[in-house]
Parts: structure tokens; C-alpha cells; sequence
């Protein structure tokens, strides 16, 4: 049998461990969710050596026979700190971010807590008696979060990167008759001449958006599980601000120019709110812009708000055109989950305003980025080194370039 271990060595051994995997994470190796439950384990035994330490000297005033019990069993040398404070020693100190995702390029600062000032704090129902406190209240640490992206319009565009702070490029204008196009000749005749159409040169710079959170270091320290599910949102929010920009921006201020105020896109105002003239009027878009820019059509993006009259189109027998909820459409095939009109995705996005529809292809425009997403840690603002609380900053520097506003569409439901 194997010899049981002391509560102070099990200590030092959740110590070393927790030291051990917190290096690996470091180096983008280990696991954080282990880290977590090693530094739970710490706190629950540095708790439980400390009512230990009082059942001890509660009993050593009473001098009753417990003074014999062995100093190495209740006694605890002063430790150099627990392992919740050694990781936010070392995510301050290594300036370094893991793991935050497909959609983060480039990071800095490392996300281990979070909690805005205000927010409202509970505390745990517990029971106490002779110097010893028991919480009774279980803690689930599943939250499930609002509204998440389920398109992503980025990540649909072309994506480049640039290292200047503006960018210059030029948008191709189409051929006409009255500049001359290439022809028939007869024999001896004259070939024709053509000029071919003046570039737009466009220069746009590149916007920021940013935004931050502040938490207090007891947040920090009693609930990581909520402070980093914050510093997650966090991330969330700021890629909802960029979505709404590429889509919607104004141009104006520090807005970028987003693809439904470039000049030049298609724009089309449906007749009626009918399922039917709706796709139809998709259709009439998707024709125009690959006639006019020889790029094909990869996507229609709908506001929720919008889907469901498409989704539940019937005919005139009744019969929904994207098959109703068991099967396709008149019973032919199972279930299609994909919305497909005309072969062209139907993709659903908050960051299409209600009552528009856009269509495009995904080459007509690139997301130029500088550095990614970049988030920074900071006590030093005004006084919250003296309150004990800090600031998790996330921001990116991105601009928008559509190259062909031929290659878009916009439609205006009724």
C-alpha cells in the first residue's frame, strides 16, 4: 500500500504541477482548463490547511491533548503565493496571449481575468461555526453567451495585409463602344484603334476599432472562469463592430467606407414584401453584377429579421420552396438545413441592416489589416493601481478596399 500523503505535501505537489503546466501554456503547449482546476485544488488546500491551523489553536487554549499533533501536520511554512497569483504575476510579466481563435491574427497580453466595475457580485451561502466557514452553494461555470456570429463577412472577402497606415489602389472601369473596341478588319483594311478606360485611383486609411473593459484583481483572483468568459465578449463584441463597418460603414468621420455606401454598386428596390419577388429580384442583381464584372455570385446575406419569409416561400400548391421541415422540396431528398436559391449560398448576418439584402461575389473586395487584433493589459490608468483593478484593451486597424463595386448588389425590401 502506498503511504499516504500529507495535506502540506499534496500542496507542494499542486504547486510544482500547477508551475509546470503554467510554463507549458506559456508556450502555447499546455492547457488551460487543467491550469484552472490545478490552481481550484491549490486554493481548496491552502483553505483547508488554514482551518486546520485555527481547529489548532482553538484546542491549544483549551490545552486538551491535541498540542501533541505534529507540527509538520497542521503547521504551514508562509507560502511565496498561490498559483491564481503566480499566473496573473506571470500573464503581466510575459505580455503574451494564447488560443483566442480562428478570427484573432496577432496578439499581445494575456487574457486571465476580467470584471467591469459595477457589476453586480454575489456571495456564496455558507455555514459558520467555531471559527470554520462551509459554502454550500455549487458554482456552474457553463454560461452560455448571447448573439454570436454565424457568417462571417471578413472572413468571406479577400483578406491582405499592408504595413503603411493608408492604402492606394484602382478600380477598373468597363469598356466602351465610344472608346474604341477591337473590331473585324477586311483585307487592306484599317484596324481599328481602342483607348482603353481611364483607372479611378482610390487612397483610404486605415481606421481603428477599439474598445475596453476594466476588472478588479479580486474578480480576478475568486472567479477566473467569469473574467475570462468577459475578456471573450470582449473579442466577440469587437468583431461585430467590424462586420457592421465592411457592411454598412458611412465613410464619414472615422467610419470606413463599407460596400453599401461605395458608389457604383447595384441597387434594386423589390415591388413587393413576396417571397417570390424577392428571390426573383435576387436573381435580376446576381445577373447584372456578373455581367457587368465577369465575377460570379457566392453569396446572398439576409438580416434574421428577414430570413424567414424566404425560408418559409411556398408555391402555388402549397409546397415550400426550400422543402418543408422534414423533407425537400414535394418529398424529394431529406432535410436541407442550407439555404440555396439559384446556386448561390442564402447566409443569414445582424450586420446586414433589417430589410436589405446583399449580394456580391467575394473577390470585389479585400480587408486589408494591420497587425490583427492587439490586446494590452494595463493598471496604469488614473488611480486604478490604488483600487486594484485593470483594463483589458482589444482594438485592430483595418481597411476596407472594394475594387469592384460592380461586384455588388444591394436590395431594398418592402
Amino acid at each position: 500500500m502506498s503511504e499516504t500523503k500529507t495535506i502540506h505535501e499534496r500542496l507542494e505537489e499542486a504547486r510544482v504541477k500547477g508551475a509546470a503546466e503554467l510554463e507549458a501554456v506559456e508556450r502555447g503547449e499546455g492547457d488551460v482548463t487543467k491550469l484552472k482546476a490545478i490552481s481550484e485544488e491549490v486554493t481548496e488546500l491552502e483553505a483547508t490547511i488554514k482551518a486546520a491551523d485555527e481547529a489548532r489553536a482553538m484546542f491549544k487554549s483549551m490545552g486538551t491533548a491535541r498540542e501533541s499533533v505534529k507540527a509538520a501536520e497542521v503547521e504551514t511554512p508562509a507560502p511565496a503565493g498561490s498559483l491564481g497569483e503566480q499566473v496573473a504575476a506571470a500573464f503581466v510579466k510575459s505580455g503574451t496571449l494564447s488560443a483566442l481563435g480562428a478570427q484573432v491574427q496577432h496578439t499581445r497580453g494575456e487574457f486571465y481575468s476580467s470584471k467591469a466595475p459595477g457589476d453586480p457580485t454575489t456571495t456564496a451561502n455558507a455555514v459558520t461555526g467555531n471559527g470554520l466557514t462551509v459554502a454550500l452553494t455549487d458554482v456552474d461555470k457553463n454560461v452560455v453567451k448571447p448573439y454570436m456570429l454565424p457568417f462571417s463577412i471578413s472572413s468571406w472577402l479577400s483578406s491582405g495585409t499592408l504595413s503603411g497606415n493608408s492604402l492606394t489602389y484602382f478600380v477598373a472601369n468597363e469598356w466602351t463602344s465610344s472608346s474604341g473596341r477591337p473590331g473585324v478588319v477586311g483585307e487592306n483594311g484599317k484596324k481599328p484603334g481602342a483607348t482603353a478606360p481611364a483607372f479611378e485611383t482610390k487612397t483610404l486609411p486605415l481606421r481603428k476599432i477599439a474598445g475596453w473593459v476594466a476588472q478588479s484583481d479580486e474578480m480576478a483572483e475568486d472567479a477566473g472562469f467569469l473574467s475570462s468568459l468577459i475578456n471573450e465578449q470582449l473579442l466577440d463584441e469587437l468583431k461585430k463592430a467590424e462586420e457592421e463597418q465592411i457592411v454598412s460603414g458611412t465613410g464619414t468621420g472615422n467610419d470606413l467606407t463599407g460596400i453599401l455606401s461605395t458608389p457604383g454598386i447595384f441597387s434594386e428596390a423589390v415591388a413587393t414584401a413576396a417571397a417570390k419577388d424577392v428571390l426573383e429580384s435576387m436573381y435580376k442583381v446576381k445577373t447584372k453584377i456578373e455581367a457587368a464584372s465577369g465575377m460570379s455570385v457566392d453569396a446572398v446575406i439576409v438580416n434574421p429579421e428577414d430570413i424567414a419569409g424566404i425560408r418559409l416561400a411556398t408555391d402555388s400548391n402549397g409546397q415550400y420552396l426550400f422543402g418543408g421541415p422534414a423533407y425537400a422540396p414535394y418529398g424529394n431528398g431529406p432535410f436541407v438545413a442550407d439555404l440555396n436559391a439559384f446556386g448561390v449560398p442564402i447566409y443569414v448576418s445582424k450586420a446586414v441592416p433589417p430589410k436589405t439584402v446583399l449580394v456580391g461575389s467575394s473577390k470585389g473586395a479585400t480587408v486589408y489589416r494591420k497587425g490583427g487584433v492587439r490586446v494590452e493589459i494595463s493598471n496604469n490608468v488614473n488611480d486604478d493601481f490604488l483600487y486594484n483593478r485593470f483594463r483589458v484593451l482589444a482594438e485592430e486597424r483595418l481597411l476596407l478596399a472594394v475594387k469592384q463595386p460592380k461586384a455588388f448588389g444591394k436590395l431594398t425590401l418592402k
